[in-house]
């Protein structure tokens, strides 16, 4: 099966409802819903191969350093294009986001849909 069969069958169930987060203009009394589309859950990680996972997890090595202070120059939509272009494996951003949380990168705000990190990129 491909994975968007895989996704679709283990997922669906689990992402059919989006998440839901405080709504700062109020001190978060009510809420509003976050639209994202699933593949851009931390989840779709799991759904990728062994080789997919280790191929990321080296170009994470090699790529990106951490760091104390927030860059805001990269995303995790950015830094997937820069994987793809590199491996020629394509993964989605909530693959990406899993990886970084795998490598130990947190996220600077998980409200925002593309992630930033406290990192250093090396691009070559």
């Amino acid at each position: 099966p491909n994975s968007n069969e895989i996704f679709s069958k283990s997922l669906k169930a689990d992402l059919a409802a989006p998440g839901i987060i405080a709504n700062p203009k109020n001190g978060g009394e009510n809420k509003m819903k976050q639209h994202y589309q699933k593949e851009d859950y931390p989840e779709m990680y799991e759904h990728l191969t062994d080789a997919e996972k280790k191929s990321l997890s080296d170009w994470i090595s090699q790529h990106l350093s951490p760091r104390k202070t927030a860059n805001y120059r990269h995303t995790c939509y950015g830094l997937k294009h820069h994987f793809m272009r590199n491996t020629g494996i394509y993964v989605f951003s909530g693959a990406f986001k899993g990886a970084m949380r795998e490598a130990g990168y947190l996220a600077v705000d998980e409200r925002k849909q593309n992630w930033n990190y406290r990192i250093n990129v090396h691009l070559q």
